[in-house]
């Protein structure tokens, strides 16, 4: 993890680990590399991953900044059966329908939202309705804010969420 500075230390970074369904959990320290394991210091995390940050309760609000250049071009977020905490890979925000996403998602397969506020989950289940999902509200289509993960149950086959995108 190379953007570290901002991270107080106690902090945890969670990522999914969809081989043992659980996390591979990374902890800010004072000393060595900055991370317990070490190895935390060198995990990547590619565009379109999704992870949770967790800061000491004490902490306030940080922010963390990302330098690099926006992907351009024809870009792929492969989705096989089961979970994948998961992501947009460009930095816009919309509806899982005018980001691509619904068109690919098997009926049935659901998309869990962290609620904050209600300390849990927010989920929407892909329905045959064209591109519609049930969910909190009723029929809706799910948003995707910038930076914002969220967790993709896929309940059938193996598919691609293809996004073509350029920056004007």
């Amino acid at each position: 993890m190379e953007s570290t500075a901002s991270l107080p230390v106690g902090s945890q970074v969670l990522k999914f680990n969809p081989v043992t369904v659980g996390y591979d959990v990374y902890t800010r320290v004072a000393f060595g590399t900055g991370w317990s394991p070490p190895a935390g210091a060198t995990v990547s995390f590619a565009p379109g991953e999704g992870a949770f940050v967790l800061t000491p309760g004490a902490g306030g609000n940080i922010t963390n900044t990302f330098v690099g250049e926006v992907l351009q071009g024809n870009l792929t977020n492969s989705f096989s059966a089961g979970y994948k905490l998961t992501g947009n890979q460009v930095p816009d925000t919309g509806n899982a329908t005018t980001l691509g996403l619904t068109p690919g998602v098997p009926l049935g397969s659901q998309m869990l939202k962290l609620n904050a506020a209600g300390a849990g989950y927010d989920i929407y289940t892909r329905v045959a309705f064209g591109v519609l999902w049930s969910g909190p509200g009723g029929q809706v289509v799910p948003t995707i804010d910038v930076a914002e993960g969220f967790y993709l149950n896929n309940s059938g086959a193996a598919f691609d969420w293809v996004r073509n995108f350029t920056v004007q």
